[in-house]
């Protein structure tokens, strides 16, 4: 095992990738290999982060208690990718139906997450913050998948002063509770928004849960 570690932080990106391979297959064997792995989710080639991600994800619940305490001490960018890995191998650990692949918020919801999930939440709702889309619609789907306990936490940040930042926490609120007045006022209000992408997600969303019915089709602003 050692020699593997070792691999991990070779400066030949190949070798690393190669060992994070070997550790996705040992599974849970490669327990000692987890504070070398956590920073390769974070490298620039995406290859290698999901290679590290996927390592996490098979070593599996021996992972998690490390993860959390590296979240603690990590940047922003740092604590999404842990965060949400942490959600991913906490639903899979619980869910009948992940071998298969048939994975929904509301199947995560009914078997509950528990408190590692939760331990995620404040570094989620910073990366809701993130001037990058990707992460903050990342964040909005591992906030659904926590369910009940973001509630609250979401609720507060509708009010934030960007825009994008209230449709992040909207989109997480209506995948947790389609009924949510807040969360679909700020989708409404998003359907007005200057930029295309947002216009777009807001009346997918809307649609998604049936609450376009009676409203003028071009507000959702399509052609």
């Amino acid at each position: 095992m050692s020699a593997l570690i070792a691999a991990t932080k070779s400066e030949n990106a190949e070798v690393r990738k190669r060992s994070l391979q070997v550790l996705k297959d040992l599974g849970s064997v490669g327990e000692a290999a987890i504070p070398d792995v956590i920073p390769l989710t974070l490298d620039s080639d995406r290859d290698m982060q999901g290679l590290a991600m996927g390592a996490l994800r098979a070593i599996g619940n021996n992972a998690v208690p490390k993860m959390l305490e590296y979240l603690a001490q990590a940047d922003t960018d740092a604590q999404f990718v842990i965060a949400s890995a942490v959600v991913s191998i906490e639903a899979r650990k619980r869910s009948p139906l992940a071998s298969s692949g048939e994975i929904t918020p509301a199947l995560w919801r009914a078997s509950g997450l528990g408190p590692e999930a939760e331990a995620t939440i404040p570094a989620l709702l910073e990366a809701l913050r993130s001037t990058n889309g990707r992460t903050r619609m990342g964040a909005a789907g591992c906030l659904a998948i926590i369910g009940n306990p973001a509630i609250e936490p979401l609720v507060r940040i509708l009010v934030d002063e960007r825009s994008e930042v209230r449709h992040a926490a909207a989109v997480a609120l209506t995948r947790i509770d389609p009924q949510n007045p807040s969360a679909l006022s700020c989708l409404i209000e998003a359907l007005g928004d200057e930029d295309v992408s947002m216009r777009e997600n807001a009346a997918d969303q809307l649609a998604a849960y049936g609450h376009w019915r009676g409203m003028p089709y071009g507000r959702f602003g399509h052609a």
